[in-house]
C-alpha cells in the first residue's frame, strides 16, 4: 500500500506503450516519454492535483509543449513533427501510464487536427503556433448528450449577420474545459456542421467546471447568443470533425490500455508478494485464473488497438466494413475503444477484488488507476455506445451462407506462385470466395461436426493443386505466406462457404515444427507430402488416465539398434481413422523426471502393431480414436529433435495446436448460424437482442484479430510462446457463449435435436452446442491453459 503523501515513483514500464511502439521512431519517443514521466510526476503529484482547478498543471503543460509532442500528427510545414498515429499513441499511452491529468489528446491533438484541416489561413497561423507553444489551451466542445457520440447530432445553432456569427447552445463533457483559453465549437449552420473558435472571455460564454471521478475536471459550456467575428470560422463539414474524433478515440483507447497495464502490474506484484494462510496468494488457483482472464483481455486489446493504429496509418485494417475508408476507420476506432474499455474495466474490478479490503481504500495507488479508467472509459463514448456505433456502421452480412461473386478470368488464371499479398483485399476475397463456392461439395457445407477425409478429399486435392493448403506457411516451404489481413479474409470466406475442417494437423502443427526442429531429410520427405495431401497426420499425445497432464506420458520408446520399439496407448486422437501418419510423444528415458525423458517420434499408421478404436462423442459422431501401440518398430531417423528433448518439440506443437484450436473458424461458423437464425426469426429487430448479439460479434472479430497476429508470427517462422494459450481460452469460450446464446434465444426450439425450421431456413442448434463443449477441453483444458499462463506468462508463484 502507498499512503497519501508518500512519494512513489511512477511505472517505468508500459506494456501497451511497448506493443504500440514497435521499432523506432515510436520506441525512441516512448523512451523519451517514460523519462519525462519519471522527471515530472509522481503519485503524490497526482493526489495533490485532485480537485484543484483547473485539474492539471500549466507548467507541466508547457513542458509537454516544449518536448514537441503536441504537434506529433501535424505536418512539418505546420510546425509539427509529421509522425504517424503509432508515435502519437506512444506519447498518449506513456503519459497515461503516469496518470498525467494534463489533457494531451483532448486539448492538444484533437484541436490541432481540426485546425490543420481549416481553410482559414489567418486563424490557422494564429492558433496553431500558440497551441504548439503551450501558450493557448484550446478545448473542443462538440458533445451535447451523454448517450450520443455522433457529432452530426448537433442542437447548437449558428447564424451569421454581416461580419458577425451568433452561437447558441450547450456543450458538455469537454476535456480541459476548466483551463481553456478558448473553445472549438461545433454548430449547425446553413452549410451543415461548422467549427468555430470561441474565446473563453467572449460575452455570453458560461463555463461550469465539473469534477470527474479521478479529481480532474471536464466542463459544460453554455453559449447564449455569443457573438464572434465571422473570421473565427475554422472549417465546414462533419467529416472533418468525425475524422479527428476517430483519431482521438484511438488515442483514448491507447491511454485506457496503458492505465490498465499499470493497474495490472500493481495487482500482479501484490499477488506475488502478499502472503496469507502460510502461502503467497498468487499461488491460489482461483486468483491465478482471475488474473489470467485479465491478461487475456489485455492481450486482445493490444492486438485490436495495434490493428486500428496500423489502419489509420495506412496499413491493413482487419475490421471488415462496407462503405469505404471512412466507415472502416470509424468501425476500427469503435472496436478499439470498446475492447480497451472492457479490458480496463475488468482489470480495475478484479484488481480491487484481489487486493481485498486494501483495494477499497483511496490510499492504495491502484485506486488512482481505477478512477482514471472510469473517466477514460466514458470519454468520447463508452464501450456500450461504441458497440452500438459499430453495429450501425457494419450491419451483419445479408447472407451468412453463400453469395456468388463475379471475378475476372485474369484472377482465376493467376499461377500458384503469385504473391497473394499483392492483390487488393476485394480481389483476393472474390478469388477465394469463388473457389470455395465452386469447388467445395454442397452436401458438406455447414456441417455440425468434423468432416471426414473421404468427404473432402477431392476438394483438398484441388486446394493443394492451387497452392492454398497452407496459408500461413512461408513461401520457401510452399505456403501462401499470407499477411494477417489476408489470412483473416481466407478464414472468413471458409466460414461463409461452410467449408468443413479436414484432418489438418500436418499443416497446422507438424509442418511448422519440422521447419524448426526437423532434419533436412525429414523436411524433404514430409513437407511436400503434407502440401499435396499424400500424408494425413494425427497427434499421439493424450493417454488414458493422464488427462491434461501431458508430461505424465507412459508410452515408451526403447532403442533397439537402428529402430525404436514403441509400446503404449494414446486417446482422444482426432480422426486417427482417416490418418496415414501419427506423431507420438514417448518416454525414452524413464530414469529422468517427467518432461526430461521424453522424445518426439513419427510413424506411418500402417506400421505393424498400430491399431485404433473409434470413440463416439456426445453428439453421436465418431471424431476421436483410442490408438494402441504394440511393439511398433520405427526407424531411429524418425526422431524429431534431439533424444530426450521431445518436450521442447511437443511444446512447439502445442503452441501450433492452440493456434489451431484457437482459430476463429469454428466460432465464426457457429456465429454465422446464429446470424441466419436471428435474421429468419426477426430477432435483429429487437434492440436488446442486437446489443447482446453485437457484443458477441465484436468479441469474435477481436479474437480473429489476435489470431491473425499469432498467425503472422508463424508465417515468419517464429515459435509461439506460452501466451498463445490466451487465444485458445478466449476463442473457445467465446464459441460456447455463441452456442449458449443461440439456444437461449431460440426458446422452445432449443430443445429439439437435429435441424429445425426457423423461418425459411433450417439450423441445427444442439450439435454446435455439443461441439463447443469439446473446444475448451482439447489441446489442454481451459483450466490447464490458465495454469500455464499464470506461471509462464504472468510469473505467479507455485506456492
Amino acid at each position: 500500500m502507498c499512503a497519501a503523501g508518500k512519494e512513489t515513483t511512477m511505472p517505468d514500464d508500459t506494456h501497451a506503450l511497448q506493443d504500440q511502439a514497435g521499432d523506432s521512431p515510436a520506441r525512441a519517443i516512448g523512451d523519451s516519454v517514460r523519462r519525462f514521466v519519471g522527471q515530472h510526476s509522481s503519485f503524490r503529484r497526482i493526489r495533490d492535483q485532485r480537485g484543484q482547478l483547473p485539474g492539471f498543471s500549466r507548467d507541466i503543460w508547457r513542458a509537454m509543449a516544449d518536448a514537441g509532442w503536441f504537434g506529433a500528427l501535424l505536418p512539418e510545414e505546420d510546425g509539427g513533427m509529421g509522425l504517424g498515429l503509432a508515435e502519437a499513441a506512444a506519447i498518449a499511452g506513456g503519459l497515461a501510464s503516469g496518470l498525467f491529468p494534463e489533457p494531451f489528446t483532448g486539448a492538444a491533438i484533437l484541436p490541432l487536427l481540426l485546425l490543420s484541416a481549416s481553410d482559414n489561413p489567418d486563424l490557422r497561423d494564429t492558433l496553431i503556433p500558440a497551441i504548439l507553444a503551450g501558450e493557448t489551451l484550446a478545448a473542443v466542445a462538440w458533445q451535447e448528450d451523454a448517450n450520443e457520440i455522433d457529432p452530426r447530432r448537433c442542437a447548437t445553432r449558428i447564424g451569421v449577420e454581416g461580419g458577425t456569427a451568433i452561437l447558441t447552445g450547450t456543450k458538455r463533457f469537454i476535456a480541459g474545459a476548466a483551463g481553456a483559453d478558448g473553445f472549438i465549437v461545433s454548430a449547425s449552420g446553413r452549410e451543415g456542421i461548422e467549427l468555430w473558435w470561441v474565446p473563453t472571455e467572449a460575452d455570453g460564454v458560461t463555463l461550469s467546471p465539473e469534477r470527474l471521478a479521478d479529481g480532474t475536471f471536464g466542463g459544460t459550456v453554455t453559449l447564449t447568443a455569443v457573438r464572434v467575428p465571422a473570421r473565427h470560422r475554422i472549417a465546414v463539414g462533419a467529416d472533418t470533425l468525425s475524422r479527428a474524433l476517430d483519431v482521438a478515440t484511438i488515442l483514448a483507447a491507447a491511454e485506457l490500455l496503458s492505465v490498465a497495464e499499470a493497474a495490472f502490474d500493481m495487482t500482479l506484484e501484490h499477488l506475488r508478494t502478499r502472503t496469507q494462510f502460510g502461502a503467497t496468494i498468487g499461488s491460489f488457483q482461483a486468483l491465478q485464473h482471475r488474473a489470467v482472464d485479465c491478461g487475456a483481455q489485455l492481450e486482445i486489446a493490444r492486438a485490436v488497438l495495434r490493428d486500428a493504429i496500423e489502419g489509420m496509418d495506412g496499413g491493413d485494417v482487419t475490421a471488415r466494413a462496407a462503405g469505404g475508408d471512412a466507415t472502416a476507420r470509424a468501425a476500427a476506432a469503435s472496436r478499439a475503444k470498446a475492447r480497451c474499455g472492457d479490458a480496463a474495466i475488468l482489470v480495475a474490478r478484479e484488481g480491487i477484488q484481489m487486493f481485498g479490503a486494501m483495494g477499497f481504500t483511496d490510499e492504495l495507488d491502484l485506486s488512482l488507476c481505477v478512477k482514471r479508467i472510469l473517466v477514460l472509459s466514458a470519454w468520447l463514448g463508452s464501450a456500450h455506445h461504441h458497440r452500438r456505433r459499430f453495429a450501425a456502421l457494419c450491419p451483419p452480412q445479408a447472407d451468412a451462407t453463400q453469395t456468388r461473386v463475379a471475378i475476372s478470368e485474369h484472377l482465376r488464371s493467376l499461377p500458384r506462385d503469385t504473391d497473394w499479398n499483392s492483390l487488393l483485399h476485394d480481389d483476393f476475397r472474390g478469388l477465394v470466395r469463388d473457389f470455395f463456392e465452386t469447388a467445395y461439395p454442397d452436401e458438406y457445407r455447414h456441417l455440425p461436426r468434423r468432416v471426414r477425409w473421404h468427404e473432402v478429399r477431392d476438394f483438398n486435392l484441388r486446394l493443394a493443386e492451387r497452392g492454398w493448403i497452407a496459408p500461413a506457411w512461408p513461401r520457401s516451404a510452399g505456403g501462401m505466406a499470407l499477411s494477417p489481413a489476408k489470412q483473416l479474409i481466407y478464414v472468413e470466406e471458409l466460414e461463409r462457404a461452410g467449408v468443413g475442417r479436414a484432418p489438418d494437423q500436418g499443416v497446422r502443427q507438424l509442418g511448422p515444427v519440422l521447419m524448426k526442429y526437423g532434419t533436412e531429410a525429414q523436411k524433404a520427405e514430409y513437407l511436400p507430402k503434407i502440401l499435396c495431401c499424400e500424408h494425413i497426420w494425427c497427434q499421439g499425445y493424450s493417454e488414458p488416465g493422464s488427462g491434461s497432464d501431458l508430461a505424465s506420458v507412459a508410452t515408451t520408446a526403447v532403442r533397439d539398434g537402428e529402430k525404436f520399439v514403441i509400446n503404449g496407448q494414446k486417446i482422444w486422437t482426432s480422426l486417427a481413422m482417416d490418418s496415414t501418419h501419427i506423431y507420438i510423444l514417448c518416454r525414452t528415458d524413464p530414469s529422468k523426471p517427467k518432461q526430461q525423458g521424453l522424445s518426439f517420434i513419427i510413424a506411418p499408421m500402417d506400421t505393424p502393431g498400430i491399431s485404433w478404436r473409434p470413440i463416439r462423442n456426445i453428439a453421436g459422431d465418431e471424431e476421436f480414436c483410442q490408438v494402441f501401440l504394440d511393439d511398433v518398430r520405427v526407424p531411429a531417423d524418425n526422431l524429431v529433435g534431439a533424444l530426450n528433448q521431445g518436450w521442447t518439440v511437443a511444446k512447439a506443437v502445442l503452441g501450433f495446436e492452440r493456434l489451431g484450436t484457437g482459430s476463429p473458424n469454428r466460432p465464426l461458423m457457429a456465429f454465422n448460424r446464429l446470424t441466419a437464425m436471428a435474421r429468419a426469426s426477426g430477432l435483429l429487430d429487437d434492440q436488446g437482442f442486437v446489443d447482446d448479439f453485437t457484443r458477441l460479434r465484436v468479441l469474435l472479430l477481436d479474437h480473429a484479430t489476435l489470431y491473425s497476429r499469432y498467425a503472422q508470427a508463424v508465417g515468419r517462422g517464429e515459435m509461439l510462446g506460452y501466451e498463445v494459450s490466451y487465444l485458445k481460452i478466449v476463442g473457445m469460450e467465446a464459441m460456447q457463449r455463441v452456442t449458449e446464446f443461440a439456444l437461449e434465444r431460440a426458446g422452445a426450439l432449443g430443445a429439439m435435436g437435429g435441424p429445425i425450421a426457423v423461418g425459411d431456413i433450417e439450423v441445427d442448434l444442439l450439435a454446435p452446442f455439443y461441439l463447443a463443449r469439446m473446444t475448451t477441453i482439447g489441446a489442454g483444458t481451459s483450466e490447464i491453459n490458465r495454469n500455464i499462463v499464470a506461471k509462464r506468462v504472468l510469473r505467479l508463484p507455485d506456492r
